[in-house]
């Protein structure tokens, strides 16, 4: 599950642990964003055993639900159960994301005035 501190912008990494006694055929998330809905296969990370995607990063005061689909080599299917978060939605001047326009976002701001990308 995200954080609560999801920021706009901010990807979120979905992973999942699916297995059955045959061969796990095929592992998706279905995800929904206002009304809209997507999918993506997952891809098994042979180091941590779990299955990885990832919900690319939406826009402030988005709500996003999603859940895991999986079948096997024989067709059985199963399904996880719909989870969901909230994309905070950033104030005016809050450069680091924590909910306060504070000291630490003024020094950032004071550290990079005038900054150009490379």
């Amino acid at each position: 599950m995200p954080s609560n501190i999801t920021r706009p912008g901010e990807p979120v990494y979905v992973t999942a642990n699916v297995t059955d006694d045959r061969e796990v055929a095929v592992v998706q998330l279905f995800y929904r964003i206002d009304g809209e809905c997507w999918n993506t296969t997952m891809v098994y990370n042979e180091t941590s055993c779990l299955w990885a995607t990832v919900i690319p990063g939406q826009l402030g005061n988005t709500s996003v639900e999603f859940f895991i689909y999986g079948r096997d080599s024989v067709g059985n299917e199963a399904a996880s159960s719909v989870y969901s978060y909230n994309v905070k939605r950033l104030i005016i001047g809050d450069l680091d994301g924590d909910g306060d326009v504070d000291l630490y976002d003024a020094v950032t701001l004071l550290t990079h005035y005038g900054q150009k990308d490379p």
